[in-house]
């Protein structure tokens, strides 16, 4: 998959989730540009520094995501430099933490350990939407 095809997937979802939360989508040329930035940087993830992949198999902790630094839950909005891109896995994690504390918080996991946080959360995610669907059945 290519970086700019990955990148209008993500940002789709992106857009869903802004008209979910009542917000206008960030700028796609912009955070476009940011993206391609980061890549052409090394593709490091702004928590963890880890190497990102534009695609891999789903759950994957190293594929690039587009996170908001401040969350809509806390007061975050989509403006360009409040939406970073960093490894799915960290964005799983971090959840609605704020950028600030999730990187405080990384300092004290071990590899491992945020390997088998992301696999549990993954897990719950899971089992929620497959409750959500037997629900409308």
């Amino acid at each position: 998959m290519k970086l700019e095809e990955a990148f209008n997937s993500r940002y789709k979802r992106l857009v869903e989730r802004s008209q979910k939360w009542g917000m206008e989508p960030p700028g796609k040329d912009e955070l476009w540009q940011k993206v391609e930035m980061c890549f052409l940087e090394g593709f490091s993830c702004c928590y963890c520094g880890c190497q990102m992949m534009v695609h891999q198999g789903s759950p994957s902790l190293e594929v690039f995501s587009l996170d908001h630094y401040i969350p809509f839950a806390l007061g975050g909005d989509n403006a360009t430099q409040n939406i970073v891109v960093c490894c799915y896995s960290c964005n799983i994690i971090k959840g609605t933490m704020t950028g600030d504390t999730f990187k405080e918080l990384l300092k004290y996991i071990p590899a491992e350990l945020k390997r088998k946080m992301f696999v549990e959360i993954w897990k719950g995610r899971l089992a929620d939407k497959l409750d959500r669907i037997k629900g409308e059945v």
